[in-house]
């Protein structure tokens, strides 16, 4: 990658356990080392992987930092930003943003590297300007690159999408009777401030396991803002979407992983379920997994449903891994963490968490969860030259479940005792005002006895 060198040739101008990060984003500043830029920030040097971060927080924040640096690509070292010949939007990789932005000591490699890359080249106030319009709508504020640590999983509702317009990625079907259905996710994360964000590039691998459990490539959208990842679904079965990458920080090689299955049933009567293909699978490529087991009897009409037990298998290259820890969450907030037995297997119950007004109650309702996995490795070696001492492995998997039958049984069943309590009442009470009716009596007083 361009903007990587050799942590031999990189200065690190912060200190403490997280210097290896940026500052904002906590992305690896060494991989992305050419578009570095630094600051102080009362007497405390911030470095950052990016101009984006820098101007996040200079000009967003409104930090109060002084002495501006930016690395140069010619010499690698950092030198005065706003002396700096910046060459902006060259064909080379940009880092956190749509636009590239190299920096340059003299006027003439700046001109040079813009002859053989294309791109204008700028000074620093110029480049801080197209720098902010990475902030100009929502969905740009939510895109942001993946740090080593970040938890990545799939969304299929647009994380910026507006109240009342559709966000859902959902079949597109397109005007065409024929046309081969297709699925769209989000790629999404929560940073440390638990603020939800799209990805603006995903540099992981994707891949796609079709019904007939063969293995393609795929691959993000093109444009700004929040990347999606699109599949076609043919035929009848389930689909399985990969995240996977891996990065090396502080001493820690971080492999992540996320994974999106999805049922396709075009309610065809020549529809056949096979067991094999339907059977839960990971691929090769993805060095731990977690598994959704398949219940005996289940058929293209299976649903998950609040009250029963969801059994899943983790497994760590292609082999069930003993003892990692597993956690569901749900949208509403609860959580629960098990660690996976000999067989890898964990168990949970689907927490029945939906109680809306009886005349709201919808049977099609959709509570997301999520399953995080997690374990650690002590096993030392290289990744893409840089040694590590052990290895972090995360995997997530994204479903949904509905409200059990019962629940809405139950409601109906409680209204129908309220309908037979009322009219029994009604008819006591009238009983027994007509039980103690007393019949009407004409009495006469004479005064004179």
């Amino acid at each position: 990658m361009f903007q990587s060198v050799s942590k031999d040739k990189a200065t690190l101008l912060q200190s403490g356990k997280n210097k290896n990060s940026c500052a904002v984003c906590g992305m690896n500043l060494v991989k992305f080392y050419k578009t570095n830029h630094a600051a102080h920030l009362n007497d405390t040097a911030r470095q950052y992987c990016s101009l984006h971060c820098l101007a996040e927080d200079k000009n967003l924040k409104k930090m109060p930092l002084s002495d501006l640096k930016v690395v140069d690509v010619k010499s690698l070292k950092f030198i005065d930003a706003k002396n700096a010949f910046y060459v902006i939007g060259s064909k080379k990789k940009p880092t956190m943003s749509e636009v590239s932005k190299y920096a340059f000591a003299s006027k003439e490699d700046a001109v040079k590297f813009s002859k053989r890359n294309r791109g204008k080249v700028l000074n620093f106030d110029e480049a801080l300007k197209i720098a902010m319009k990475d902030f100009d709508t929502p969905e740009k504020r939510m895109a942001k690159e993946v740090s080593a640590t970040d938890i990545i999983y799939f969304s299929d509702k647009n994380p910026v999408a507006k109240r009342g317009k559709s966000g859902h990625g959902g079949h597109m079907h397109g005007g065409s009777r024929g046309q081969i259905p297709s699925k769209k996710v989000w790629p999404v994360f929560t940073n440390s401030a638990g603020e939800l964000n799209c990805i603006s590039n995903i540099r992981s691998e994707l891949f796609v396991l079709n019904a007939n459990l063969e293995v393609t490539k795929a691959k993000q959208s093109r444009g700004g803002g929040c990347k999606t990842v699109s599949f076609k679904m043919p035929d009848n079965g389930y689909y399985n979407l990969f995240y996977i990458d891996g990065n090396v920080q502080d001493d820690t090689l971080y492999m992540t992983s996320a994974k999106y299955e999805y049922m396709r049933f075009n309610h065809s009567n020549d529809a056949v379920y096979d067991d094999k293909k339907m059977s839960a699978h990971s691929i090769k490529e993805a060095p731990f997994d977690i598994l959704r087991l398949r219940e005996k009897g289940e058929t293209f009409y299976h649903r998950l449903y609040a009250g029963e037990k969801m059994r899943v298998k983790v497994i760590l290259n292609s082999k069930p891994i003993e003892g990692a820890n597993i956690t569901l969450s749900t949208k509403t907030g609860w959580s629960k963490t098990v660690k996976t037995d000999k067989d890898g297997i964990a168990t949970f119950v689907l927490l029945k968490d939906y109680f809306p007004e009886w005349n709201k109650f919808d049977r099609r309702h959709k509570n997301d969860f999520l399953l995080t996995a997690t374990y650690t490795e002590n096993s030392a070696g290289e990744y893409l030259y840089d040694p590590y001492k052990k290895i972090k492995y995360t995997t997530t998997y994204t479903s949904v479940y509905y409200p059990n039958e019962s629940a809405y049984k139950s409601y109906a069943y409680a209204l129908l005792a309220a309908i037979v309590t009322m009219l029994f009442s009604g008819v006591a009470i009238y009983w027994y005002r007509k039980k103690n009716q007393q019949p009407f009596r004409e009495v006469r007083f004479d005064e004179k006895n």
